[in-house]
């Protein structure tokens, strides 16, 4: 009966004519094997759980299966190029965040993927942003204070990041851009090792998610300046905005969102787009995501890819200001 079924759509899609007649036709039936979600990250950290949590809701929304599969490396782009490589019949898909779209394809001479051309953009899932953050031994208690010393202390005053094109490294490029002051950068191997030098007082700052810092703001032991968002953050209520502090165009987003490889039929993606909003307006989706430091913000394909282009002309600016490239 199914087999009979699914020839009787496909014969009346062939009538109408069209290909997208047919991939109507089988969207009908989709998904009929697991679907891949890659997270171009390691396991365990904020955009592995938005993965497990957009798999899980999924799943069931779609009466399927949807697998996470992390693929990390290169800043997100090995993960991110692996979406691009596959087939666009809807079974594999990925995470797509500012550091692989609208950043990582800047920081090289030949990038393995065009963020615009090279996907389909499903829609926007999630934003955060990040933290301007001192250790307690820093003579700052304000942002405009810690400007102030910057500028006093030109290429004394050091911060920590994940390493070069990092969103950290990108946050205090902006700032830098924007305060005109200059920052001694100490790139380490994992976000842990930075933390546990900011905490002993080796190095002066960091640019860190509100979900990492806000602990150790409230019992002291780091302090929060401000948060680079245009509203301020639940986990840390008591933090101005960069912009309530004095400090406009310093905003940074940390946003990510579900990207299919390029020519997906539109009817999957359709499915896919629906699929997500439905998760993400269930309630305790965004609990989990504030626990992570970020919040539900859907944007569906149009402004998604519209986002991208900004960011990218954004980020652009700031590369090229600060003369950033990689090795390949």
């Amino acid at each position: 009966m199914r087999l009979r079924f699914h020839a009787f759509v496909l014969t009346v899609a062939l009538s109408w004519g069209g290909a997208a007649s047919v991939s109507a036709a089988y969207a009908l039936d989709y998904p009929t094997r697991p679907i891949r979600l890659i997270v171009p990250y390691v396991a365990g950290g904020p955009l592995d759980v938005l993965g497990r949590l957009l798999a899980n809701g999924m799943s069931g929304d779609l009466n399927g299966t949807v697998v996470v599969e992390n693929i990390a490396g290169a800043g997100g782009r090995v993960g991110t190029a692996a979406v691009a490589k596959a087939e666009p019949d809807g079974y594999t898909i990925g995470i797509g965040v500012v550091a692989s779209l609208a950043i990582g394809p800047q920081l090289v001479h030949t990038a393995p993927y065009d963020p615009i051309k090279s996907f389909t953009h499903i829609g926007l899932v999630t934003s955060g942003t990040l933290t301007v953050t001192v250790n307690k031994s820093v003579p700052a208690k304000t942002l405009g204070e810690f400007v102030a010393l910057a500028k006093a202390r030109p290429d004394e005053i050091s911060y920590g990041s994940v390493g070069v094109g990092s969103l950290p490294h990108m946050a205090a490029e902006l700032f830098q851009r924007a305060t005109g002051t200059k920052l001694r950068h100490v790139p380490y191997r994992g976000g842990a090792a930075s933390m546990v030098d900011m905490l002993a007082g080796r190095i002066d700052a960091t640019f860190e998610m509100p979900n990492v810092t806000a602990v150790y703001h409230r019992e002291g032991s780091l302090r929060v300046l401000a948060t680079m968002d245009k509203v301020r953050s639940p986990a840390l209520p008591d933090v101005p905005t960069t912009a309530e502090a004095g400090f406009k165009g310093l905003e940074m987003d940390f946003w990510a969102g579900v990207i299919g490889p390029a020519n997906m039929p539109p009817e999957i993606a359709n499915r896919l787009a629906a699929s997500i909003r439905h998760v993400i307006d269930q309630p305790g989706f965004g609990d989990s995501l504030t626990a992570q430091g970020l919040r539900v913000h859907f944007l569906p394909s149009g402004e998604f890819v519209q986002l991208i282009r900004d960011e990218t002309a954004r980020w652009g600016e700031v590369i090229a200001g600060a003369g950033i490239k990689l090795s390949e």
